[in-house]
This record gives C-alpha cells, structure tokens and sequence, in this order.
C-alpha cells in the first residue's frame, strides 16, 4: 500500500512538474496566445492597408478621375482651357480702411508662397 501511494505521489509531481514547467505549460500557452493576438492584429492592419490598396488600383485601372485628381495636386495639372487662380492670405494685419474688419486678398502674385 505504501508503494502505491508513492508511485502515485511521484505521478502527480511528474505531471504537475509538466504542467508548470513543461513544454505545454500554463505560462508558455499564455505567452503564444499573446503573441497569436499580436499577429492577428497586424493581420488586420494589413488586410486594411491592403484592401486600400486594391481600391486604389481598380481606381487606377477602370477610372481616370483618380489619375486627373493625382495629377492635379502632385504634379500641378492644369487641362487646357482652365483658368488656374491661386488665393493667398496676406500675414498681419489684414484690413483696409472703409472694409470695416474684412481681410482682403489682393496680393500680388510674387508674394505668394508654397
């Protein structure tokens, strides 16, 4: 009898140990669920930025609003026949008398800035 409950005893300590310490133990689980949350986290910033990136491409392929669009503000596109009128606001004090706290904006075009 008392060799059974030691054989049981030196069980119990080998599958506690195991569990505890082993290669499936309870911190190793824990720490590969954080590490799954992280990855799949990533994943969906990516399936994110991706499907972005696909829109922009069947844009790219079907329409020409995105690539007139694109041209304008990069490269500064203008289609012949526009009028192209560049607006700048005046720093510092912006009134004129008689306009009554109006800010005026005719300024000469060299002073306008990028």
């Amino acid at each position: 009898m008392n060799r059974i409950a030691l054989l049981l005893t030196a069980c119990l300590l080998v599958f506690q140990g195991q569990l505890w310490l082993g290669k499936g133990s309870i911190p190793r689980v824990r720490q590969l669920q954080e590490t799954l949350q992280q990855a799949e986290a990533d994943n969906e910033q990516a399936r994110k930025r991706n499907s972005k990136v696909a829109a922009e491409i069947r844009d790219l392929k079907d329409g020409l609003e995105l690539i007139e669009e694109k041209a304008r503000m990069d490269l500064r596109w203008i289609r012949s026949g526009e009028l192209f009128v560049r607006v700048c606001q005046r720093r510092g004090p912006s009134t004129q008398e008689g306009t009554a706290g109006r800010t005026t904006s005719a300024i000469a075009p060299e002073t306008c800035k990028k």
